[in-house]
């Protein structure tokens, strides 16, 4: 055997482990995981990087790996992926007529992935020789095709840094030349944020950021943890908002909004200031040290976690989270050198596979009641509903914290007629969730009860929280017809009459010709 061919074959075992995490990462829907597909992601993203940190403990410990051999590795499985998934959206797109989201739940979700998966195949180009640069080369220019197809602004930006990165560190620019650069990314990224490009995206953002300062501003040092965090405060202070401004620009663009597109906002508003610097800390405390190590992919992968925590919501998704660990574990250890002898060795590895064993054994029996969960919901919503409730009762006291199974749980209690019992899950959840459709099935709860005073004070909620809306003006409509309110009923029928159309759509026809 020739020492290449022996280096391959060491290679190889990393490779594949890497291979399946990035798929993991890419991991599509499955049956019971449809509605969420992350779910299914987050456990084998999570699964996998487990077994990846117990082989390179082995293998830092025992084998004292170069970084050039675990950077090939990586690279190769990279460039695998990104080709694979490339091609797939792609192809869906043109043969589906649908936007190119690949095996994502959304385009922002491809686009990020690929963007965070860009440097390792970059890297791995540099290695490369002869038809496999050519293959390599070919599957970069695909992955920036897939990128500004997806029509992610943040995406685009990381994607023009990247490369400008990667020029400064195959040409070594002047730093005149840097300088230039720097001052075009600048007016590209005041291009994005202030052009008319995705014009409402862009309202739609500067509402939601104008309106989480506003909370910041009112709690800057503890933040809402205790009431409940961005899920509980952010939809009552957009309610609050289009009760003194109904007839404000921002209120067709209004939705049920759960995150404030900014990483460093949401981690303030929850946990206050420290959660912010921490969040800033974990960010720039690795970027500055890559950037001391002249590390090309560190710096690619800490600026594209960064630019998207300033636009989007990458810790959403399990591969930026995972990065974002490894990374900050490796600037930890290349500021702090560690020696070790034949004992110490024994220790870290019995450590490592003892935390390994115990996390993997927590994470499958998460899994399990994930999947009952799913299962139920699943049978749910194909007709076996009533046979579901014994289900959902059980997994009640596991999931008593998780407001989106609550809420599925009080959703399917409302659907087979037990509302008493839904009604007592709704004021479980209004204590650490506000969302529009919480106010909305409440209020259809009251309703049932004949309670209809507190039904109108619900749906009242949910119009103000997103005006935009028809069905909660439907609500209303019903409750002042039950209450023999005609004054209100005729209201709101004008309400409904006049009111301008978001999306076009059936149900919108059937509310206005119901309601007239």
């Amino acid at each position: 055997m020739t020492k290449e061919f022996t280096k391959k074959l060491d290679r190889t075992p990393r490779t594949l482990l890497y291979l399946c995490l990035f798929l993991g990462a890419f991991f599509p829907g499955i049956v019971y995981f449809k509605d969420d597909p992350l779910v299914a992601q987050w456990f084998i993203s999570i699964f996998v990087t487990l077994i990846i940190a117990l082989y390179e403990t082995y293998r830092a410990t025992y084998k004292k790996d170069d970084v050039l051999s675990i950077e090939i590795s990586i690279g190769q499985a990279a460039t695998i992926v990104v080709a694979c998934e490339c091609i797939y959206a792609i192809l869906c797109s043109l043969l589906l007529d649908r936007s190119v989201q690949g095996t994502m739940n959304s385009s922002t979700g491809l686009a990020l992935y690929i963007s965070l998966l860009l440097p390792f195949v970059l890297r791995n180009s540099g290695f490369a020789k002869g038809v496999e640069k050519a293959k390599v080369l070919s599957v970069v220019v695909i992955a920036i095709i897939t990128i500004f197809a997806t029509e992610c602004r943040t995406s685009m930006l990381c994607t023009v840094l990247i490369i400008m990165v990667a020029i400064e560190f195959r040409f070594r620019v002047p730093i005149k030349a840097r300088f230039i650069s720097a001052t075009i990314v600048v007016i590209l990224l005041a291009f994005f944020i202030f052009s008319g490009y995705k014009g409402g995206s862009t309202n739609g953002r500067w509402f939601i950021l104008k309106n989480s300062i506003e909370l910041i501003a009112e709690k800057p040092l503890k933040g809402y943890s205790e009431t409940g965090g961005f899920r509980k405060v952010y939809m009552e202070k957009q309610a609050e908002y289009f009760k003194q401004n109904s007839e404000d620009g921002y209120a067709i663009l209004a939705d049920d909004i759960k995150h404030p597109l900014n990483e460093f906002l949401y981690a303030w508003i929850n946990y206050g200031i420290i959660g912010g610097l921490g969040l800033v800390a974990l960010l720039m405390i690795p970027l500055v040290v890559f950037f001391k190590k002249r590390s090309f992919i560190g710096i690619c992968i800490m600026v594209t976690l960064v630019i998207f925590s300033m636009f989007s919501y990458p810790f959403q998704y399990p591969l930026p989270s995972i990065l974002l660990l490894i990374c900050n574990v490796l600037a930890f250890i290349s500021v702090i050198k560690v020696r070790t002898n034949c004992c110490s060795r024994r220790n870290i590895i019995f450590v490592s596979l003892s935390l390994f064993i115990v996390i993997q054994c927590y994470l499958a029996h998460h899994f399990i009641r994930h999947a009952q969960w799913n299962k139920a919901a699943y049978k749910a919503v194909r007709g076996e509903s009533g046979k579901m409730l014994s289900q959902f009762d059980e997994l009640f006291a596991y999931f008593s914290d998780d407001i989106y199974f609550l809420y599925n749980y009080m959703a399917e209690l409302y659907f087979n007629g037990h509302f008493k019992k839904a009604l007592e899950i709704s004021l479980v959840l209004q204590k650490s969730m506000s969302s529009y459709n919480l106010e909305l099935l409440t209020g259809d709860i009251y309703m049932q009860l004949g309670s209809y005073d507190k039904a109108i004070i619900h749906f009242e909620e949910a119009s103000y929280m997103c005006p935009n809306r028809f069905a909660p003006l439907e609500g209303l409509y019903k409750a002042y017809d039950r209450t023999g309110d005609e004054l209100n009923k005729k209201r709101i029928s004008n309400i409904i009459a006049s009111k301008k159309v978001k999306i076009p759509s059936q149900n919108v026809q059937r509310i206005k010709d119901t309601c007239r």
